[in-house]
């Protein structure tokens, strides 16, 4: 089971870094280098939605390369355990950050 874990987290990488790939020929594609990043995402809105997929593929791609190493490791801390010794159950935490990118750092002087 290891093994394929292994290969799991392997490909996932793989995809991962193609994704990378695929996010700049889309911004190149779309003109964000001499528009900037963010008109080339609104562009991108209002027709072929290239940029969306490619971020929607990246998602996936990183959820998985997670899942698969996160359940490796598990397996691997249960091989070492003692006999007899259960492993704790595994805490997951979801976090989500927002916020301006230029308010970062930033006290309020209100």
């Amino acid at each position: 089971m290891e093994e394929l874990l292994v290969a799991r987290v392997a490909a996932a990488e793989w995809k991962r870094r193609r994704a990378e790939h695929y996010e700049t020929g889309a911004l190149v594609m779309e003109g964000a280098a001499e528009d900037g990043a963010g008109t080339a995402a609104w562009r991108d809105n209002m027709k072929g939605q290239s940029l969306g997929l490619v971020v929607r593929y990246r998602r996936a791609s990183d959820a998985a390369y997670y899942a698969a190493l996160h359940e490796l490791e598990r397996r691997q801390t249960k091989r070492t355990l003692p006999p007899g010794q259960s492993l704790p159950v595994p805490t997951v935490v979801d976090v989500n950050l927002t916020g301006a990118v230029g308010g970062l750092g930033q006290a309020d002087d209100d």
